[in-house]
């Protein structure tokens, strides 16, 4: 999803691009600081003694450490954000909040992690991202017309 959503902005807005591309760089070394800071179970670990009576969903590999916090939430909450900001039509931050949940709720129903891990990444991603797109698209070269071009809009 990052790469394909990359792509698309590359070819309208390198500003738009550079604004996507840090934010998910930097939501993504926020939470991989905490990640291995708690070192936090999966639920699989957690429950290691009741995986019998337990529904997991067949086929899923399911990963055993570093559950908190969801890192594909943050990447799902930063991206949202993101897509919010950049919107004309700022209705669409609705689909984007309802996407970033869908993914935050598809990683517990996956029994990758856990409600807290969820909701922690959500915070982190919303906040972490809203600080770096408030003081990098405050830099004075984002908005100079060089970079409002993308690969197809040449002037």
């Amino acid at each position: 999803m990052v790469i394909t959503v990359t792509l698309i902005m590359l070819c309208f807005s390198y500003r738009k691009t550079i604004l996507l591309i840090t934010s998910f760089a930097v939501s993504g070394i926020v939470v991989q600081l905490i990640k291995h800071w708690f070192k936090a179970p999966r639920p699989v670990v957690y429950f290691e003694k009741q995986l019998n009576s337990i529904h997991f969903v067949r086929d899923i590999a399911l990963l055993h450490t570093n559950s908190f916090p969801s890192g594909h939430t943050v990447t799902a909450f930063s991206a949202a954000v993101v897509l919010s900001y950049l919107a004309v039509n700022k209705r669409l931050g609705f689909i984007y909040l309802l996407l970033a949940l869908s993914v935050a709720y598809s990683r517990m129903y996956l029994s990758q992690h856990f409600f807290e891990d969820v909701t922690a990444g959500s915070i982190i991603g919303t906040m972490s991202t809203i600080m770096w797109i408030t003081w990098m698209d405050s830099r004075p070269f984002m908005h100079s017309e060089r970079w409002s071009r993308g690969l197809l809009k040449r002037k």
